[in-house]
């Protein structure tokens, strides 16, 4: 893991039959950190990369390097979703950590890779939803660059409800 102003970096070396679990292990990763992001109110976005990079001491590049800052920076959300690199060899037989879904980003993009949904643990839907609500509440000003964000966070949140079961 390394970390350059308000960028996490988190980096697996593996070999190509280590990928899919490599890749399982990052969402996995993903789904405690948003929360935690939300929580200590420096909410996260992110992509997964699969490919080649090197690393030298505070300076990372490759190809999956920039696939991956560019990926970032077209999502409009809260979240973290596969690239196409990641996507192409990620084949999950039943994935803990990773759904289908469109993530919202700033360009017109028809694509529906894995993203991570880091909502699947709760058990108390309504509640996990106001304290975040209260969170993006303080965060402010709430420019409408980030209120766009904010909203289509609230909106995956809320399309996962209708895959998840909820607690009685």
């Amino acid at each position: 893991m390394k970390s350059i102003s308000d960028t996490i970096a988190i980096f697996t070396f593996c070999s190509d039959i280590e990928t899919v679990a490599a890749i399982e292990v990052h969402g996995e990763l993903c789904q405690w950190l948003i929360p935690e992001s939300i929580e200590s109110e420096i909410p996260v976005r992110g992509a997964t990369a699969f490919g080649d990079f090197e690393i030298h001491d505070s300076i990372f590049v490759g190809k999956a390097i920039d696939e991956a800052a560019s990926w970032h920076e077209q999502s409009d959300w809260i979240g973290v979703h596969l690239t196409p690199s990641a996507e192409y060899v990620f084949e999950p037989k039943k994935s803990n950590a990773w759904v289908k879904f469109r993530p919202p980003n700033k360009t017109r993009l028809d694509w529906e890779p894995h993203c991570v949904n880091w909502t699947m643990d709760w058990t108390n839907r309504m509640e996990e939803v106001k304290q975040i609500k209260d969170k993006f509440r303080r965060l402010g000003p709430i420019v409408p660059e980030i209120a766009g964000k904010f909203a289509n966070t609230l909106s995956f949140i809320e399309k996962m409800s209708k895959l998840e079961p909820v607690a009685k």
